[in-house]
């Protein structure tokens, strides 16, 4: 009403002897009040049209004809039989002719009950939901009700409505929607409606009208506290005969015996930018930068931006999110977050993707428990379909911590270390990537690497005509020595293959001929090391 005020005081100074603008400008004021007023259901403005009469009119529209008198009473009209074209009516909207307008459910998710009179029946979408109804919805549950002009009411996660009125006032075009919110949230998108057409979220607090818009309305302590979210158009919040128009981006509150607060701006949408969109069946978190003045936020998932379902609702205190156990499939994060006043802000939306686990590569090479020599052993496992890479942990615990080394981007199923492994325990495991999600990792399996015995050194020959007595230095850790004799430098035929504890071997009646004789060491774990040098033995014919 400011920019109304400052016309009229406009008007008066610019023209002060111009009774007669000032009067016409104050009885346009006037009836601008009265329209926005009768906006939100109290009266109903007819313009009258040639030909006609107080009569006919109450025939058509009033649900008593013979309260014509009444009529003409209130709106001061001195000759029924000659109502001027151009003139309004005010007709209070109770006098008027009602029909019911069943309203439906077209969607619902989870616990959801559709009683009346304390009678539960059951449904499915599409059901008709008539005056008297009353929709429950219990944890991550909710419904969409669609009116007879299309408006919709999305029954938020632990709510509860009852149907006060679903009708219309019959000729005039006008839809009257009274919904009485008793526990919960609600979220409204209005369609435009025809002018005087009613749309009403009633609490014990205060009652929330509106035309054309799309607000939220929140009832607490069973409906004593009320707030009301405007996100297009504007609403009108009464209480304790007090009416405050909340405008888009602001909200108030309302205590029963109260009147509403003074609108205040709703906080600003979370930033969601930075947030990830692919997820797996394990669990997927968000976390996004802090809204300036929030105390908390909301956060509610569903398949599509429409949010006619509510998969899951959540209040958090602090800007972080954590979804777990989700089916497969393409989801929509709705944040908001929430003020000192307990108000909810604007709406961000995020996309993300859960998709199917990814499956698990199976260890193949080296069998659990092996003894290995080698100290670049060759790790294998078996490919999975669709992997982009995998990842390699290898520790010398069980638990993964000790001497960890993780090895990432391997696109083939199988590695082997750049450089020479210790000698001792190893575990190793392997996970697989797609699109960056991670499988489970393979049962642990473990190997041990072996300290190499290492060879001895030049073996001394003593001969004796056709005996020859073989030694060499003895090798700590030494089990048994392994000692080949062959008339081949290549070693592909053997005179000799014998293995022995002690540090020489002796050998009777060679036949005449060169032979070439080489020593290499087995450990206790019955690992054997490199052969040492290859020394060459000639014996001579028999003088």
């Amino acid at each position: 009403m400011g920019i109304l005020s400052e016309n009229i005081f406009m008007a008066t100074r610019t023209n002060g002897s111009g009774k007669g603008r000032l009067q016409r400008l104050l009885l346009a004021s006037l009836m601008f009040i009265i329209v926005i007023n009768s906006s939100y259901g109290s009266d109903w403005v007819y313009t009258v049209r040639p030909g006609d009469s107080i009569w006919q009119l109450s025939q058509q529209y009033l649900k008593n004809p013979n309260q014509w008198p009444d009529v003409q009473k209130l709106n001061n009209i001195s000759n029924a039989q000659a109502m001027r074209p151009g003139t309004r009516i005010t007709i209070p909207v109770e006098w008027l002719k009602h029909s019911p307008k069943p309203a439906q459910i077209i969607k619902s998710h989870g616990d959801v009950t559709l009683a009346n009179d304390g009678k539960i029946r059951p449904f499915t979408p599409p059901a008709i939901i008539n005056s008297g109804d009353t929709l429950s919805s219990g944890n991550n549950s909710s419904a969409t009700i669609e009116f007879a002009d299309g408006s919709l009411l999305i029954l938020q996660p632990n709510s509860e409505v009852s149907m006060d009125s679903l009708g219309s006032f019959d000729a005039t075009g006008m839809v009257d929607t009274s919904v009485r919110l008793k526990k919960g949230r609600v979220e409204n998108r209005v369609a435009p409606q025809k002018p005087d057409s009613r749309y009403r979220i009633i609490t014990p607090a205060a009652v929330a009208a509106v035309r054309g818009t799309e607000f939220r309305v929140g009832g607490d302590n069973g409906g004593a506290l009320m707030r009301s979210e405007v996100l297009g158009g504007k609403i009108a919040v009464t209480g304790s005969g007090v009416t405050r128009e909340v405008p888009l981006g602001y909200g108030t509150v309302a205590e029963s015996g109260k009147p509403p607060s003074e609108p205040e701006p709703l906080p600003a949408a979370p930033d969601l930018s930075g947030l990830t969109q692919r997820g797996s069946q394990s669990g997927i978190s968000f976390h996004w930068p802090a809204v300036n003045g929030a105390v908390g936020y909301r956060a509610q998932l569903a398949y599509s931006e429409e949010f006619t379902t509510v998969l899951r609702d959540e209040l958090l205190k602090s800007p972080e999110l954590t979804l777990l156990n989700l089916e497969p499939a393409n989801y929509v994060l709705r944040l908001r977050a929430i003020n000192q006043s307990g108000l909810e802000g604007f709406d961000a939306l995020h996309s993300f993707t859960i998709i199917a686990p990814i499956a698990m590569p199976r260890p193949t090479t080296p069998e659990d428990g092996a003894t290995l020599t080698l100290g670049k052993p060759w790790i294998g496992w078996s490919a999975t379909p669709d992997t982009s890479f995998y990842l390699l942990q290898l520790a010398t615990d069980v638990q993964f911590t000790a001497n960890l080394q993780e090895i990432s981007g391997i696109v083939n199923n199988h590695y082997r270390p750049l450089d020479d492994l210790p000698a001792g325990p190893y575990y190793w495991r392997v996970a697989s990537f797609a699109s960056n999600i991670k499988s489970e990792f393979s049962t642990p399996r473990q190997f041990l690497i072996s300290t190499k015995p290492a060879p001895p050194g030049a073996i001394s020959v003593t001969l004796n005509q056709r005996d020859a007595d073989f030694n060499w230095g003895t090798i700590d850790g030494a089990a048994e020595y392994q000692f080949q004799l062959s008339p081949y430098e290549d070693f592909t035929a053997l005179t000799i293959n014998s293995r022995t504890s002690d540090n020489h071997y002796g050998v009777k009646l060679l036949a005449p001929g060169h032979y070439h004789y080489r020593v290499r060491v087995i450990n206790d774990d019955g690992q054997s090391g490199p052969y040492g040098p290859v020394g060459v033995l000639v014996v001579p014919n028999a003088p």
